[in-house]
């Protein structure tokens, strides 16, 4: 059985302040977060297929896409799970603000299915 605090953010959600507005942050119906971690896997794979690229051109590239294109989509895929529009927040926020609020959203999220999917493949790997 779920803990209290599991219960509680899926139930109410996270609530996280960003430039000075309250933002909650609920899980998604199912088939919006088939969509919400196809978003995600596809900036995943873009930082996988650069990362294939000759070792002199990674890092000026992926520093190039985390700055831009890269952090831009990881901040609209977390407004995915958002009560409020990115733009009731953005003109405001700090860049630290979005970055503790990615993490938090991350850390109820995604990290609890990534660790469901490492547990279901631990039990199914032979010897296991």
């Amino acid at each position: 059985m779920a803990n209290e605090s599991t219960r509680n953010m899926l139930n109410a959600g996270i609530t996280v302040s960003i430039g000075g507005v309250d933002v909650t942050f609920k899980p998604l119906p199912i088939n919006d977060d088939m969509e919400w971690r196809k978003t995600i896997g596809a900036m995943l794979a873009s930082v996988v297929r650069q990362q294939r690229i000759n070792v002199e051109d990674v890092n000026s590239d992926l520093l190039l896409y985390f700055f831009t294109d890269g952090l831009d989509e990881l901040i609209a895929s977390v407004f995915m799970l958002a009560d409020r529009q990115l733009s009731d927040v953005a003109a405001k926020a700090t860049r630290a603000e979005i970055g503790t609020a990615i993490g938090e959203v991350f850390r109820a999220y995604y990290l609890p299915f990534v660790s469901s999917i490492i547990g279901i493949w631990a039990a199914m790997k032979p010897g296991g």
